[in-house]
């Protein structure tokens, strides 16, 4: 299926990075990326260009020497679940620059063209139950055989009054139930009991057309999955969500998104440490700080 009715985004990654603990990060890695927006509600007239900032967060361990800049290419294609990468496919170039680990953000042009044959190749597009559309960019980290995607959603205003979705916030982080305050000292040899805590905000509901017209929109609740990383030492959970098991159910109340941490080699100096929180809608943010090990 090359579009979904309610096409949600996601994250691929590819580099040479031993993947048995998907939050240790040991090599350079693409961690997230956000566009703001992450969702336009468009009429029948499309503009000729749409505008988002792009926030490309890259981690890497502290012991790597990076000094350097990469080259990164922004990109959309024809992206398919059975082929999710612009690799040998005629590809648009959207916007090229130089990235360095951390968080990068910089502008990218959608132009309508390509809204318009993402939106002729859907089968929903122009029927009573079309709620949207995916334009997939793909993030390439040029000779370092990374790559992400990206949805960047396009929406008409059905129901009348649909908002377009919003990111998701961190409000903060928490180490054994007390807010982080930077500059951060962790002894090793001992648990910390990790927490990311989403604003009130983060987790919106939202209102799609009718399945089956002329019956009721349909509500959906989105669940938000955390992703914990660190260079060094282990989480006891990478990931954690309140995901339900069916998508018009509502989301696991009560969850909590927390993972236990601990390091116990005795050379680490210092530790990196990555956040994402993501809608399941392609909303995400993100977070990181350095704390020094004791």
């Amino acid at each position: 299926m090359k579009k979904s009715l309610i096409a949600l985004g996601f994250l691929m990654f590819s580099c040479s990075t031993n993947f048995e603990d998907p939050s240790l990060v040991q090599d350079l890695r693409i961690l997230a990326i956000r566009t703001e927006p992450c969702e336009f509600i468009v009429g029948k007239d499309l503009d000729d260009y749409y505008f988002v900032n792009m926030s490309l967060l890259l981690g890497a361990p502290s012991y790597l020497v990076l000094d350097e800049p990469f080259t990164c290419v922004v990109r959309h294609c024809d992206i398919t679940r059975e082929s999710p990468t612009c690799e040998g496919k005629t590809s648009l170039e959207l916007r090229r620059f130089k990235c360095r680990v951390g968080n990068n953000t910089i502008s990218v042009y959608i132009p309508k063209e390509v809204v318009q044959e993402v939106q002729l190749q859907d089968p929903t597009y122009g029927t009573p139950v079309h709620s949207g559309v995916a334009v997939w960019l793909e993030v390439v980290v040029l000779d370092k055989n990374l790559f992400g995607l990206k949805s960047v959603l396009f929406s008409p205003e059905n129901p009348k009054g649909r908002k377009a979705n919003q990111n998701p916030v961190i409000e903060r982080i928490q180490i054994d139930g007390v807010p982080i305050t930077l500059p951060l000292k962790l002894p090793r040899n001992r648990p910390f009991l990790f927490e990311v805590v989403p604003s009130s905000d983060s987790k919106e509901t939202k209102v799609f057309p009718a399945l089956n017209p002329p019956g009721e929109p349909v509500s959906v609740t989105e669940f938000l999955t955390v992703s914990f990383y660190s260079d060094a030492g282990a989480f006891s959970d990478w990931q954690v969500s309140d995901k339900p098991q069916n998508i018009f159910e509502q989301p696991t109340s009560g969850v909590k998104f927390q993972s236990t941490w601990q390091i116990q080699d005795t050379d680490t100096k210092s530790v990196r440490f990555w956040f994402v929180l993501d809608d399941g809608s392609g909303g995400v943010a993100f977070s990181s700080f350095e704390a020094d090990i004791d």
